[in-house]
C-alpha cells in the first residue's frame, strides 16, 4: 500500500475531524484543555510518551519513552494495545489506514509548532527519476 508519508500527504484537517468524532468521549484537544478519561491532545505530535502533567498513564505508556512520531501515532491508532503493553486506552483502533493518516493530520494541526509531515514516496520518485534514467542510458550505451 501507499507510504505513510502519501498517506499524510492526502489526508486533511476536515476528514480528520469527521473519525476523530470517535475519540471526543476521552479526549480534549483544545491548548489547555482538561484531561478526561484519556489526556488532553493539543501539542501531541513530538510530545513525550505519557507527558501530560496530571494524567494518570499505564505503567506500559510510561515505559514506552521517546516522542509521538508519525509512526507511532499511526501504529497506536491502528491497535493500541499492540504497540503499549497493558494501554489504559480501551479504544480497538482505526483499521483503515487513511482514517488514521487524517486523524494524525488533525492532531498536528492543534499544535503551537506543527511538525514537518514525512516526504510522500511519490516525490522522493519524482526527483530520483532523473538519475535513474540517465543510469539506465549509460548501461544501455556501454552494452
Amino acid at each position: 500500500g501507499p507510504s505513510l508519508g502519501d498517506l499524510l500527504a492526502a489526508a486533511t484537517v476536515e476528514k480528520g475531524e469527521k473519525v476523530f468524532k470517535k475519540c471526543k468521549a476521552c479526549h480534549t484537544t483544545d491548548n489547555g484543555g482538561k484531561n478526561l478519561v484519556g489526556p488532553n491532545l493539543w501539542n501531541v505530535v513530538g510530545r513525550t510518551k505519557g507527558g501530560v502533567d496530571g494524567f494518570a498513564y499505564s505503567d506500559g505508556m510510561k515505559e514506552k519513552g521517546g516522542a509521538w512520531t508519525y509512526e507511532d501515532l499511526d501504529a497506536f491508532l491502528k491497535k493500541p494495545g499492540d504497540f503499549v503493553n497493558k494501554t489504559k486506552m480501551s479504544f480497538a483502533g482505526l483499521k483503515k489506514a487513511e482514517d488514521r493518516a487524517d486523524v494524525i493530520v488533525l492532531l498536528r494541526s492543534l499544535s503551537d509548532a506543527p511538525l514537518d509531515l514525512p516526504a510522500a514516496a511519490e516525490e522522493e520518485t519524482e526527483e530520483a527519476a532523473p538519475e535513474a534514467a540517465a543510469a539506465e542510458e549509460e548501461t544501455t550505451a556501454e552494452q
